[in-house]
């Protein structure tokens, strides 16, 4: 919006988008220009409604809510028969492996077949390593490193674990839903609430607490029926992001904004 705010739009709907909370916007150095720099825009697109409505409380006036699609396309569902919890995303402190390690710390020890498999590079895998080690879980944890795969990844595995300290509208969520893996993640941001629905299609526990972590994950490897029914249930809900529901939204935004004309461009 800063190169935007440059260009000659006269006679031009613009749209500014945040893919991001408000409340991590609001934490960040990036809060100011954000009011500055996307105050005069005709839309302000959070990812949730919760965001859209926080903005507009924090005088944003412009703000509305689209959604980022569902940009996978399963051919096949896990099985879950694999005793894997698995995570992917980058391995930085806003992901919060480390907290995930923590609660893997108790899961381990009352289920010492199953294993926890972390995807992804980043400047904590040192230290992510080392905590694994410290807390004598290094020999059920796997550091698969990066991949492409996330179909290889995710069908081979039974559960999908969200630990990360901020969100948006996390993808790392669709994706799981998509393949058929029951969730269980930290209440970082709405973009999780928006996604699931706690005992409906995954698990929600408080933001942060690995004892409340550790215990939902206990609970799904204990009850392979509960991951069946939150996994159909992630299935359904996931398709109201498929791309075409998204597309029609995004279309009636251009319609509103441009009187009905087609937007240029």
């Amino acid at each position: 919006m800063e190169w935007v705010a440059r260009a000659d739009t006269a006679g031009m709907p613009v749209i500014g988008m945040s893919h991001e909370s408000y409340e991590a916007t609001r934490r960040s150095s990036r809060y100011k220009r954000v009011k500055r720099h996307f105050a005069g825009a005709d839309l302000l697109l959070a990812l949730t409604d919760a965001d859209a409505d926080a903005w507009a409380f924090d005088d944003m006036s412009n703000a509305g809510a689209l959604p980022n699609p569902l940009h996978v396309t399963p051919r096949t569902v896990s099985p879950r028969t694999e005793p894997v919890v698995v995570r992917h995303g980058r391995l930085a402190f806003e992901k919060g492996q480390d907290m995930l390690l923590e609660a893997w710390a108790e899961v381990a020890a009352r289920h010492p077949s199953w294993r926890l498999r972390l995807y992804g590079s980043g400047p904590e895998e040192a230290a992510l390593r080392a905590q694994a080690v410290e807390l004598g879980v290094s020999g059920s944890v796997e550091f698969a490193g990066p991949t492409s795969d996330i179909e290889g990844a995710l069908t081979g595995a039974s559960i999908f674990a969200l630990s990360s300290r901020e969100e948006g509208f996390p993808m790392s969520i669709i994706e799981p839903m998509a393949y058929g893996l029951p969730t269980v993640a930290f209440d970082c941001a709405p973009g999780v609430r928006e996604l699931l629905t706690d005992g409906h299609d995954g698990l929600i526990v408080a933001p942060g607490n690995t004892t409340e972590l550790a215990a939902a994950l206990d609970r799904l490897i204990s009850d392979p029926g509960l991951q069946d029914t939150l996994a159909e249930a992630a299935r359904e809900s996931v398709r109201r992001y498929e791309p075409d529901t998204v597309l029609d939204r995004w279309e009636r935004q251009f319609a509103l904004l441009t009187g009905g004309r087609a937007p240029r461009g």
